[in-house]
């Protein structure tokens, strides 16, 4: 994982422009949440160890929930709608993202280690 707050959120914004330009909902919404949540992974993994597949997975987690928290509540207050949470599969996202962000930080640990020797 890359540390720090400003590369955090550098990395969101890239990913939130890249996320606005796919999607078909209202734009920017992606742009400002996954700036918000890569500034704070930034911030967060500096001042803690998240590098075990245990503490990963529940950052991760953790992470995912606060961003789709944001995502729903922004969308549902510019909509004016209630949130769409899709008969509740909206709630596997943070689990299902934190089992395969730790899966893909502890592959990239391991490959890394094999050709770094």
């Amino acid at each position: 994982m890359v540390k720090g707050d400003l590369a955090g959120a550098l990395m969101g914004t890239a990913a939130g422009i890249v996320a606005d330009a796919f999607s078909l909902g209202v734009f920017g919404v992606n742009g400002v949440v996954l700036t918000a949540v890569g500034f704070l992974a930034g911030w967060i993994s500096r001042r803690i160890n998240v590098v075990s597949p245990a503490r990963s997975f529940l950052f991760i987690g953790l992470l995912s929930a606060f961003e789709l928290a944001v995502r729903v509540s922004l969308i549902a207050s510019i909509l004016a709608e209630p949130a769409p949470w899709d008969q509740g599969r909206l709630l596997l996202h943070p689990p299902v993202m934190g089992l395969a962000g730790a899966v893909a930080f502890a592959l990239f640990r391991r490959i890394r280690k094999a050709y770094v020797r």
